[in-house]
């Protein structure tokens, strides 16, 4: 999808948010609980910062420790319906769980003993995302 296509969704959406919210409350309600199942399946696809402009969702990074796949969590950040994502999870998360084959992770509290691993994660405020990823 173009940018311009991506600039029109956002306003439409938008637009339709504003729209519904100025109907009675009875028949907003559920509108509104659509149009956030509508925004979360749009959030698969994409996300919107937040100047409102959409932004692709990255699949094609790479841990710069373990060379495994990166998620893109912003989307899911986004996302209405998921609040786990919204202020536990990193921007972005190497898929690798594995303490032995993933350098860049950390366990709890700076603690081997405490059992538990946090595989490699940044946060797009973070100085250290990699520049090859052009973000």
């Amino acid at each position: 999808m173009d940018k311009g296509s991506k600039q029109e969704l956002s306003q439409a959406l938008f637009d339709m948010e504003t729209e519904i919210k100025l109907l009675d409350s009875s028949v907003s309600n559920n509108l509104l609980n659509y149009l956030n199942k509508v925004k979360s399946t749009i959030a698969n696809v994409f996300f919107f910062n937040d100047d409102g402009e959409a932004v692709d969702v990255r699949t094609d990074l790479k841990c710069p420790h373990c060379e495994s796949k990166v998620y893109d969590n912003r989307a899911k950040k986004r996302d209405p319906n998921d609040s786990y994502y919204k202020t536990k999870k990193p921007d972005f998360g190497c898929s690798n769980f594995e303490p032995e084959s993933c350098s860049g992770g950390t366990w709890k509290n700076n603690d081997i003993d405490s059992g538990v691993w946090f595989s490699a994660s940044w946060w797009l405020s973070s100085t250290k995302i990699p520049v090859e990823w052009n973000i």
